[in-house]
């Protein structure tokens, strides 16, 4: 696991890493940072953990690998996806008291953008597209989830994601071809479009969720069913 900790301040960005990381001592510092474009790389099979009340707010990209390599957002800190695009090798772990801006375009390879208790994700600036691949979900705690452009599955990988929680898209959401979006819990979409690609598919398995899409858009337009 790499973890990210400030004893001084509580607030962590890359610039804070650059100086001793993988190039320094590789037994030790599991990730590579580099100030100009900002970055940092953690290596495969390993975890970025933000400490407890700490901040990171990273000004730059993040890389996590397939193997292993979770976004975990610990109770009660904050964290920040924001500058540049992102792409999680695994998945997105929200803890209860934990917020997660996600503020420029992020891939969840793993499937998963889990919250616990009252973890949030929101997004306070930009307007970034999340993108999900895999097998998992969205949600799964109380806290409040706003995602501003929604991408289930597209021409890289396909997706089948369960909406676990109350959520809100601030613009669409897009539903890829051979890709399933499970609508169990509310829904809301102020932008107008709950599209699907091809065979892509709406459907719900369990609750009796609302889904509530505000604007002119359009609903569906591949050939996969929809179910509400």
């Amino acid at each position: 696991t790499v973890t990210v900790r400030d004893e001084q301040d509580g607030t962590v960005n890359i610039a804070d890493i650059v100086d001793y990381d993988n190039d320094d001592n590789a037994a030790d510092m599991l990730f590579v940072a580099t100030a100009s474009p900002a970055s940092t790389t953690i290596e495969s099979g390993v975890e970025l953990h933000i400490w407890t009340l700490d901040t990171f707010d990273p000004n730059g990209t993040i890389t996590t690998n397939v193997t292993g390599g979770d976004f975990h957002v610990s109770t009660s800190s904050v964290a920040y996806i924001d500058t540049g695009d992102s792409d999680i090798g695994r998945d997105v772990l929200v803890d209860t008291g934990a917020t997660l801006n996600i503020d420029a375009d992020t891939v969840v390879r793993g499937g998963d953008a889990t919250t616990s208790g009252t973890g949030i994700i929101a997004n306070t600036a930009g307007t970034p597209t999340l993108i999900l691949h895999g097998t998992g979900q969205i949600g799964g705690g109380t806290g409040f989830i706003t995602i501003y452009d929604l991408v289930i599955g597209n021409a890289t990988a396909t997706a089948v994601t369960t909406l676990s929680s109350s959520a809100t898209s601030t613009t669409d959401i897009a539903v890829g071809t051979g890709s399933t979006f499970n609508v169990n819990s509310n829904l809301f979409i102020d932008g107008g479009d709950l599209t699907t690609a091809g065979t892509g598919i709406i459907n719900y398995a369990s609750g009796a969720p609302t889904v509530d899409i505000d604007n002119t858009g359009t609903l569906g337009g591949g050939t996969g069913g929809i179910t509400f």
